[in-house]
């Protein structure tokens, strides 16, 4: 990485975790750094970006965030921001659309960085961030949200909500992120979040013809069992393991995953369920560290009929993979 987009990725990091961050390079011995304070006063003096999509047509404008970086020093307690992430944003500020994947686990008491004293839940508090004016000015939208049901699978934390929001370009998304009154709703977010998981990814076209719909005439719950969502968040193993030590032919796991899909497509199809989108994970922007390569999710009539499954000898099968 240049020191210029190393530059740059660092700032916009300061911008996503509203902290302060000066745009200074390092002084030549015996000499005075530059701290570009003249260019960023005259920056300051023009006011925020304007939001819009039209944003996405301008990759030049992406200097100018650099003027909202200042404010306070602490970082939010829910998350690490990646910087390649951030980098690889950077380097594509006008392609798009790309989504926001988040995972969301709420304090169960609000806890504000000013010290001010809350009776508001994690939830109730985070509320009150909600941005939805600041997305709409950008040509954002929230194409999904959900509260998590049942979590079957994973480590912790247990997410209690997901959103997935759609963004024009990166250049928008930064153009928000710096904006003042965006910024001033970041202490809601700040007191109400324990952790969140935030994968910046790219929807994988959808397969010829569509998804399926689920069949109601062939799934016996369909009566008393409402359309659900279930959500895979995924990492695959570089070289597929089975449980019998066995790899003939050898396979990455992504490959086993493959096998696993097209041999459980037909014992699945049955009770209605099917992949609905499949989001490449370019990146984890807000998390722990870990990696995850792709999320999907799938549309059932009703989890009371997957109980039905479990002798299934197709579906005993591609559980292998």
């Amino acid at each position: 990485m240049s020191n210029a987009v190393r530059r740059t990725a660092l700032l916009a990091m300061a911008l996503l975790l509203g902290v302060g961050c000066r745009d200074r390079t390092e002084a030549p011995e015996g000499g005075q750094a530059n701290t570009g304070g003249e260019r960023d006063r005259d920056a300051m003096a023009e006011g925020p970006i304007p939001l819009s999509p039209a944003l996405c047509d301008d990759p030049s404008r992406m200097r100018e965030l650099r003027r909202s970086l200042r404010g306070g020093d602490e970082a939010p307690g829910y998350g690490e921001v990646d910087p390649e992430t951030v980098r690889r944003m950077l380097a594509a500020p006008t392609e798009g659309p790309f989504y926001m994947v988040n995972l969301i686990k709420y304090r169960e008491r609000a806890v504000y960085p000013d010290g001010r004293a809350t009776d508001l839940s994690g939830r109730e508090a985070n509320a009150l961030y909600a941005p939805t004016e600041f997305l709409a000015a950008i040509g954002a939208r929230v194409v999904f949200t959900a509260a998590v049901d049942e979590q079957i699978e994973g480590e912790s934390p247990l997410w209690d909500d997901v959103a997935i929001v759609e963004y024009p370009c990166p250049l928008a998304f930064f153009a928000m992120s710096a904006n003042p009154g965006f910024k001033d709703r970041l202490i809601h977010k700040q007191a109400g979040l324990e952790t969140t998981l935030v994968l910046f990814t790219k929807l994988e076209p959808a397969p010829p013809g569509g998804a399926p719909e689920p069949s109601a005439g062939t799934h016996p719950y369909a009566a008393e069992s409402p359309t659900s969502v279930a959500m895979h968040v995924m990492r695959f193993r570089d070289v597929a393991r089975y449980d019998d030590g066995t790899n003939e032919p050898r396979r990455s796991g992504r490959e086993a995953w493959e096998i696993h899909q097209a041999s459980g497509v037909s014992a699945s199809r049955g009770p209605g369920v099917h992949t609905t989108h499949t989001f490449a994970v370019q990146g984890t922007l807000i998390g722990d560290g870990r990696e995850w390569d792709e999320v999907r999710l799938l549309r059932t009539l009703g989890r009371a009929g997957s109980p039905a499954l479990a002798n299934d000898a197709t579906r005993q099968a591609s559980e292998r993979h």
